[in-house]
């Protein structure tokens, strides 16, 4: 995947990458050249396994919410 020359100095490029490892070269055209090198990694993330991983969690701080403000209600109601 290589990029072009931009006149006006902004480079944008769109890429589709699998996951892995990458290097992204960046080569600037000037006295003295410059040369950048960024390591990527891009990396799959299944969001439906981790909001199911989460929903227990939810549920059960919910549930706490519901009986601690019953509990609160009755003993409000009490006095």
């Amino acid at each position: 995947m290589y990029s072009t020359n931009h006149s006006d100095g902004v480079i944008k490029g769109e890429f589709n990458l699998d996951e892995g490892q990458y290097t992204l070269f960046v080569t600037g055209e000037g006295v003295p050249p410059l040369h950048y090198e960024y390591p990527l990694r891009v990396q799959m993330t299944n969001y439906k396994d981790t909001f199911f991983a989460a929903v227990p969690y939810i549920i059960t701080i919910l549930l706490l919410a519901l009986f601690t403000d019953k509990l609160l209600k009755r003993r409000r109601m009490q006095h």
